[in-house]
């Protein structure tokens, strides 16, 4: 799996580029999440708009790396959830926790509403 980086408007973004988020995928970015963090970056977004298949170790390790961002005064986001990962996020009651947006504008401006 693929994740690729990039900056917007003071916020990292983290562009997940699998279909499937299975164990180590999912893995990959709790991983990433931990970079982001430890280079001082506390506004992330993940893209998630490749994705079209996310199994339970995946769910578990995006509960992981939100917990991780909260407790290290960060903030974890999702974008561009695609139909069947939406799915995914609604039935395990994911998206009650983890705020997701539809556009990347709309989620990069809620990072800074709270400021």
């Amino acid at each position: 799996m693929a994740i690729t980086t990039r900056i917007v408007e003071g916020v990292t973004i983290l562009d997940v580029k699998s279909r499937i988020l299975t164990g180590p995928g999912a893995q990959e970015i709790q991983f990433e999440v931990r970079a982001a963090l430890q280079s001082g970056d506390q506004r992330i977004l993940l893209n998630m708009s490749a994705v079209n298949i996310i199994d339970s170790d995946c769910v578990g390790d995006l509960v992981g790396a939100f917990v991780t961002a909260k407790n290290r005064g960060g903030q974890l986001k999702l974008v561009h959830l695609t139909k069947s990962a939406n799915q995914v996020m609604n039935t395990t009651k994911l998206l009650t926790v983890i705020e997701s947006f539809d556009e990347e504008t709309t989620a990069l401006k809620s990072f800074f509403e709270s400021e």
